[in-house]
């Protein structure tokens, strides 16, 4: 039921979505830091996170709940740091590590300062 998707227009949208990931963590700072409206922050979504109107209230009432206001950066800092990882191990490796192994982000800092070194 998905003949309809184009893959290649699927990976370009995901690429830009990645370019802006960082438009959530904005949000969230001119949420919490600087007493934003929601108006602006949905407006800010819409305009440099690709969102339209209902994903930017969506994204604000995300942000907004106490225990995942926090969680906005967790998937942007990960993929940088696993991007960092990737371009000096071998993927294969330590992905397979990464999901058979519990790592904390210090861990995977120092593969990558291992990796430095080497």
């Amino acid at each position: 039921g998905m003949s309809h998707i184009d893959p290649k227009q699927m990976l370009e949208i995901v690429n830009a979505r990645q370019k802006v990931g960082g438009a959530f963590g904005n949000a969230a700072f001119m949420l919490y830091d600087q007493n934003k409206g929601e108006n602006e922050i949905k407006q800010y979504l819409q305009k440099y996170a690709l969102s339209n109107e209902k994903q930017a209230q969506q994204h604000i009432r995300f942000i907004s709940e106490p225990l995942s206001r926090s969680y906005v950066f967790t998937y942007d800092v990960g993929y940088d740091l696993l991007e960092e990882l990737f371009t000096r191990v071998d993927r294969d490796t330590y992905f397979k590590r990464l999901l058979e192994e519990p790592v904390t982000p210090n861990q995977i800092r120092e593969w990558i300062a291992d990796a430095k070194t080497n």
